[in-house]
């Protein structure tokens, strides 16, 4: 008979045998043993240094009986199991074999587990790799920088088994100890250690316990040091977009050059250097270096802020800044004088302070206002950019001077003022109208006026001169206005020329068109005027004086009485000659 076993381990069998002529039945019971006598596995670990990982190998018992299990762990001492394992019968029982390792590196050896009664051997080639062991735990350390050292104790167990003296080593400047501990048991011992950071800010570092044969412990350190007490304070006031310096002075006590980090609380208002390097104390005999930066504020009112100085030799000091922004007065635009209907202008600079781009918005008040104005109205300003404003002037009236104020700016950035004074004056003699046409034919020029005040004007339109007389300059306006007569305005003939009267709504334009038609050669001439009596403004409060009526009485009368504008236009008409057209022997000239 043959066994083809699925495993090893014991096969219980029973054998019948019968003769041929069926007299003779006998009944055999077997025990069959399968069994490897040797295999070989390979198993591998990675852990790291001091921590412990379990691999589980399976024992199986397929018999009726318990099977014993011999275990032999050979080569590093990093593994470690049970000397024997016992597996009742048809169960499986797991072998716990721990790879532990002291060391950083790999580790190898091996285990051979042997079952006694079948004589079977399994031998397992062990390889553990062991990285750099992880941190015994994390120390955090509160601290004032500059302020009172800070003590801290630890407990540092015996990695070794056995007495044995660990060096220390910290990569942190500010935490200070023994440089030696010993450790005479397998209990833990204290280790004392001293904060004492010299700038605010969290350290992070490592502190390692280092004993014979390249076995550690560490732990990782955090400290966290709060702002060390300010040297002093400092008051300072400065208007807007005004700058105020400050002078700190800074003395270096070390025999060697040091260069400082400047850091400001406030990077837009506090302006100055980044770093400010101090020269050996043997070359300035003790004298200080002054810090010098600047005080620009964008925003009206107190504020408090900070200058921190920071090396990692002299470590931290810093002033408390007790800041004041006072409001800028304006600044005074020079005076401009424009004439009735015309514009005068300048302009002003303005700037982003701050690194991102800002929007500015230009507007006008005051009680002159409505004569004054700013172009554009929204100043788009990209970071630290600049722009150019233009001012203007159109006065609404004759008599005395405008004031207003300028005012551009955003939230983030505060605002720029200018104060501006305008005077009107009367109007000059305008630009001319000159036509120049062949006799007997007509031409025409156009100009504009445009009503400058801030209610609707009655425009008493002319055309006064010898060229008017004759009826060869003539406004164009005469049978537009006939038409439009039932409106309130009007054409009249007065002394030599034309009148034309034609009212007019604020900020409107008036077209004053004139033709010439030349009926001999010469040259023709006429001025073109517009009056107008300066109308009341409704929506401007007026004055008012009592004037005593012949009887008695009392009556309130208007103040003095407006003024009467006039712009004048000189026109000037030129003939021409005609064409000369020779037909049959005749000359003539056509028109």
């Amino acid at each position: 008979m043959g066994l083809k076993p699925v495993g090893t381990g014991i096969y219980p069998a029973r054998v019948l045998l019968t003769s041929t002529n069926g007299l003779d039945t006998r009944v055999v019971d077997l025990e069959l043993t399968a069994q490897t006598m040797t295999q070989q596995f390979e198993l591998l670990f990675e852990c790291a240094t001091r921590q412990a990982i379990t691999q589980e190998v399976p024992l199986v018992n397929t018999g009726d009986s318990y099977m014993a299990v011999t275990a032999t762990l050979g080569g590093a001492k990093a593994f470690s199991g049970p000397r024997e394992v016992s597996v009742p019968p048809g169960a499986t029982v797991p072998y716990a074999l721990t790879f532990k390792p002291p060391t950083p590196g790999e580790h190898r050896g091996t285990l051979e587990l042997s079952i006694p009664s079948t004589g079977e051997r399994n031998t397992y080639n062990l390889l553990g790799k062991a990285a750099e062991p992880v941190a015994e735990a994390h120390v955090v350390v509160e601290a004032q920088a500059r302020g009172k050292p800070v003590t801290r104790s630890i407990a540092v167990p015996n990695i070794v088994g056995q007495p044995c003296e660990y060096q220390v080593m910290c990569d942190l400047s500010c935490v200070a100890g023994a440089e030696t501990i010993k450790v005479t048991g397998s209990q833990a011992t204290t280790y004392k250690l001293t904060v004492a950071p010299m700038r605010s800010g969290v350290l992070c570092g490592t502190l390692t316990f280092k004993a014979g044969e390249g076995q550690s412990v560490w732990y990782s350190i955090e400290v966290r040091a709060s702002e060390p007490p300010e040297v002093g304070v400092i008051k300072v006031e400065a208007a807007v977009h005004r700058a105020t310096a400050i002078n700190i002075p800074v003395v270096n006590p070390l025999d060697h050059e040091v260069t400082l980090t400047c850091h400001y609380s406030d990077p837009i208002a506090l302006l100055g250097p980044t770093t400010l390097t101090l020269p050996p104390k043997s070359e300035t005999q003790g004298a200080p270096t002054q810090l010098e930066f600047y005080y620009a504020p964008l925003e009206f009112g107190p504020a408090q802020g900070s200058v921190s100085l920071i090396s990692d030799e002299l470590g931290e000091f810093w002033y408390q800044l007790d800041m004041n922004a006072l409001p800028a007065a304006p600044r005074m635009l020079p005076p401009m004088n424009a004439e009735l209907g015309a514009r005068a202008k300048t302009t002003v600079v303005v700037s982003n302070p701050m690194d991102r781009p800002v929007t500015l918005t230009a507007s006008v008040s005051g009680p002159g206002a409505r004569a004054f104005g700013a172009t554009p109205s929204m100043i788009p300003l990209g970071p630290y950019g600049e722009a150019e404003v233009e001012v203007w002037y159109r006065p609404v009236g004759l008599g005395g001077t405008d004031a207003a104020r300028v005012v551009v700016g955003a939230r983030d950035v505060g605002s720029w003022e200018w104060d501006v004074l305008g005077t009107p004056e009367s109007p000059s003699l305008q630009e001319g109208l000159s036509l120049a046409t062949a006799v007997g034919t007509t031409s025409q020029a156009v100009t504009h006026w445009r009503n400058p005040f801030p209610a609707p004007a009655l425009a008493r339109i002319t055309l006064t001169g010898s060229g008017a007389d004759t009826g060869e300059l003539a406004l164009a306006l005469q049978q537009q206005q006939q038409r439009s007569s039932a409106s309130g305005t009007g054409t009249a003939q007065q002394g030599s020329g034309t009148v034309v009267e034609r009212l007019v709504s604020p900020g409107a334009s008036l077209t004053l068109p004139v033709v010439f038609c030349p009926r001999q050669l010469h040259a023709a001439s006429a001025e073109l005027a517009v009056t107008v009596v300066e109308p009341v403004d409704p929506s401007q409060p007026q004055s008012y004086v009592a004037e005593e009526e012949d009887d008695g009485t009392l009556e309130r009368a208007s103040g003095p009485a407006p003024a009467t504008v006039v712009w004048r236009y000189p026109v000037t008409g030129v003939a021409e000659a005609g064409q000369v057209v020779v037909t049959r022997g005749s000359t003539a000239t056509g028109g």
